[in-house]
């Protein structure tokens, strides 16, 4: 699977599209394309404590940010309680696809 720069760019598409990697333990890692979470179990990091039902999240995303020079580019994509977005980093984004089973941002 791999979505390009006009999805990716495109916030209603790219959070309507989902990714979903397992542990195999009952753990896993689940978000959007473009890295809007857009739901409450979304998160980077989701381990199992009691399998099946019993899980905690352990990352719920990372925030990161390019610096070139003097220039800054927010990488992240965040929704607030106001309905706001910032930063708006899936602008950034050349594609979206996976690789073995695991997602690759570019």
């Amino acid at each position: 699977m791999r979505f390009g720069r006009q999805l990716c760019g495109d916030l209603d598409a790219a959070s309507g599209r989902e990714w979903l990697v397992a542990d195999g333990l009952g753990g896993f890692a689940m978000g959007t394309v473009g890295g809007l979470r857009t739901r409450r179990y979304h998160g980077l990091l989701v381990v199992a404590t009691k399998p099946p039902g019993g899980r905690m999240l352990g990352l719920a995303a990372l925030d990161p940010v390019l610096t070139v020079g003097d220039a800054r580019l927010r990488l992240a994509l965040h929704e607030w309680a106001d309905g706001s977005i910032d930063p708006r980093g899936n602008v950034h984004l050349a594609a979206f696809e996976l690789v073995d089973g695991l997602p690759r941002w570019r």
